[in-house]
């Protein structure tokens, strides 16, 4: 009579996508009565024999066999498989599971008008079932990038905290992104974009000679939000204040000193500032008579001051009947030309 061999079995681990061996995943092997045998773990060739004299768990009874994934090494999922298999004497007999990787969540920011890249902006990414914690939460580094790293498969919210300095959100994109992340999705790629914060150039010029005039203090107020304490600026020697960083809304601009020999011009401006908005306000100033020689000049007044054109017209100056309109955002602001002729 003829006798026949133990039973042999191969298990054999790899990337389900790519095909290649996953070494290093951990196997339980069951009998059919449910007694475990063993637990087995696969070799750099991403296999593992049993029932070889020598190897692992020794010999194997002829027997029904359930196998059950318990690790696999990162990048991949576990998803506790588990395969039965009948093994008879004489049988030589493999089992083959595959894995997909475990997903990863990549954050691009970047500047929604240039397209550059935007580190500084604050994010967290939440299981949508738990947005009270964040599974990770970080900055987008020199390259505008923030990446959670492996995560399970789930669905997850991407909630940016804080735009980088000196942005705003985009009126756009929502601040919040629902992600879907699947086994072998790999890394996705969230792009976010941000724009800039309002700029507002304030500009101030002789209004005869239209040279720059340093010196001057100007009180920013916002009108929006009568809780924000205004703030005060004063222009360079080429004349200009450049604020940048101004949060959206409407915006009153007044002279409160300005240097001798000029004549304060205290009527305010307002402007109107949106996200992405880079305007400039221009005032001008006259010198005290007294410093004016009497020649001939033009000079700029806004429609409505009629105490300045009274001045003038005290000063010698006559209405030309020319205008120069400005658009401030908020609205068109003009002015009447006068001029004073030369004796």
């Amino acid at each position: 009579m003829k006798n026949l061999k133990k039973p042999v079995l191969t298990i054999e681990k790899i990337d389900g996508q790519t095909g290649d061996p996953v070494p290093g995943t951990k196997f339980e092997i069951k009998k059919s009565d449910g007694t475990l045998i063993g637990t087995v773990t696969t070799g750099a060739d991403g296999k593992v024999t049993v029932g070889m004299k020598g190897g692992e768990l020794g010999y194997l009874d002829p027997d029904v066999y359930t196998v059950t994934e318990v690790f696999v090494p990162e990048p991949y999922v576990l998803t506790g498989e588990h395969q039965d298999i009948r093994l008879n004497a004489g049988d030589s007999k493999s089992l083959l599971f595959a894995n997909l990787e475990m997903p990863s969540i990549t954050v691009e920011k970047y500047d929604e008008e240039t397209g550059e890249k935007l580190p500084g902006a604050q994010f967290a990414i939440y299981e949508q079932a738990d947005t009270a914690r964040p599974v990770v939460e970080g900055m987008t580094d020199e390259n505008g990038k923030f990446t959670s790293g492996y995560i399970k498969p789930g669905t997850y919210v991407v909630k940016e905290l804080n735009p980088p300095p000196g942005y705003m959100f985009s009126d756009k994109t929502s601040p919040d992104r629902v992600i879907v992340a699947k086994p072998g999705d790999g890394e996705i790629i969230v792009k976010v974009d941000n724009i800039k914060l309002p700029e507002l150039t304030i500009k101030k010029i002789d209004s005869v000679t239209k040279e720059p005039i340093p010196g001057v203090v100007y009180e920013v107020k916002e009108v929006d939000d009568t809780s924000v304490q205004p703030t005060t600026a004063t222009t360079d020697e080429n004349g200009m204040i450049v604020i940048p960083g101004l949060k959206a809304g409407t915006y009153e601009i007044t002279e409160i000193s300005t240097p001798k020999p000029y004549i304060l011009n205290d009527t305010p401006q307002r402007v109107k500032l949106e996200a992405g908005d880079h305007k400039t306000l221009m005032f001008e100033n006259i010198k005290y008579l007294s410093m004016m020689p009497h020649k001939e000049a033009v000079l700029y007044v806004l429609r409505g001051n009629n105490p300045a054109i009274g001045f003038y017209e005290h000063m010698g100056f006559m209405l030309t009947g020319n205008t120069f309109t400005q658009d401030t955002g908020f609205g068109n602001i003009v002015e009447l030309e006068m001029m004073r002729t030369g004796r």
